[in-house]
């Protein structure tokens, strides 16, 4: 985990982790008011940006948020069941 300053527009290259056997996967339930100043996900579903929430509290309108960077194999984001557990676990089922 790192803390960062990003905008939205950041097209830096992110270095990407080593193969290994542990994923990390994020999924993000459905709100009942979506908050887009309180997490963004990158285009590629590989970085979630989750605003500090210190952040938040400090100063609601901030010029200049501050969010954690999170890298991960995946993010899903208004994604049946069925898609996440192909994606997740079908393999590890198959296996076994």
């Amino acid at each position: 985990m790192h803390q960062t300053n990003f905008s939205i527009l950041d097209n830096e290259p992110i270095n990407e982790a080593h193969d290994s056997n542990v994923k990390v996967f994020v999924r993000i339930l459905p709100l009942e008011k979506p908050c887009e100043s309180c997490a963004k996900i990158s285009k590629d579903d590989k970085m979630i940006y989750v605003r500090c929430l210190q952040d938040m509290r400090r100063d609601a309108q901030s010029t200049c948020p501050v969010y954690w960077a999170f890298h991960v194999d995946g993010i899903f984001h208004e994604t049946s069941q069925d898609k996440v557990y192909c994606t997740t676990a079908k393999d590890l089922v198959k296996k076994y």
